[in-house]
């Protein structure tokens, strides 16, 4: 009776073996799959929220840029309106100056002292420091009380104010326009590391998505150091 002889029969097999050998390697490969995903699940999550808080404090400045351009407009107006006020108020001076003058050359005293009673509380003073200087006489006097120091009018020192408020809120207005364009690119800034994260995540090649999401990383780090530099909007 023959004995039938099994070729191969004894020897381990292949497949086996090398299925064992690569199983840690990609168990290794999935582990930093995974790590890589979840940072990038993280940054995702940091630059969405902040993108967001960006664009509302966008929102913030510019609505504070046109509260201070309102209020640099209003002050224009007054300021417009004092410096109206102060003109036909020196006008009066101007004219009763004129008359005083006028009676005074012709040498009609009562009608001089008349107009001098009428002068203004604005005037008094620096017609009587022009008077000091011996107009008529001294060719080296000022021309008229208005060139003296002493003749401050008001409306024209109040409207200079409000002008200076003014120029003051437009600037603030402009500064606002400036920080509400800063927080802009930074959400455009913030908007890009977003896409390379997506598009990160959809990647099966390992080093290719570590590295969008690595050049996202450090945008996201640069947008927040660029944001720290802002002011915060109330």
């Amino acid at each position: 009776m023959s004995e039938r002889v099994e070729v191969g029969a004894g020897r381990p097999a292949a497949f086996p073996t090398e299925t064992t050998e690569s199983a840690p390697a990609a168990s290794k490969t999935t582990r930093r799959k995974r790590w890589a995903e979840g940072i990038s699940v993280a940054l995702l999550a940091i630059a969405s929220l902040t993108a967001a808080w960006c664009g509302y404090q966008a929102t913030l400045w510019s609505g504070q840029q046109a509260a201070h351009y309102t209020e640099a407009g209003a002050k224009r107006v007054e300021s417009v309106r004092a410096n109206g006020q102060a003109t036909q108020l020196t006008q009066i001076d101007v004219a009763v100056l004129i008359q005083w003058i006028d009676a005074t050359q012709s040498g009609d005293q009562e009608l001089a002292d008349f107009y001098e009673s009428r002068f203004s509380d604005v005037l008094r003073p620096a017609f009587d420091a022009w008077i000091a200087t011996d107009p008529f006489n001294n060719p080296d006097a000022p021309n008229a009380p208005f060139a003296m120091a002493e003749y401050q009018q008001p409306g024209l020192v109040l409207s200079n104010e409000l002008e200076a408020e003014a120029a003051s809120l437009f600037d603030q207005g402009q500064n606002d326009n400036k920080v509400s364009d800063d927080y802009v690119l930074a959400t455009v800034f913030l908007a890009t590391a977003l896409f390379f994260l997506a598009v990160s995540t959809g990647l099966d090649w390992f080093w290719a998505q570590v590295a969008l999401t690595g050049v996202a990383g450090v945008m996201v780090i640069t947008a927040f150091g660029f944001i720290s530099t802002l002011g915060v909007a109330g």
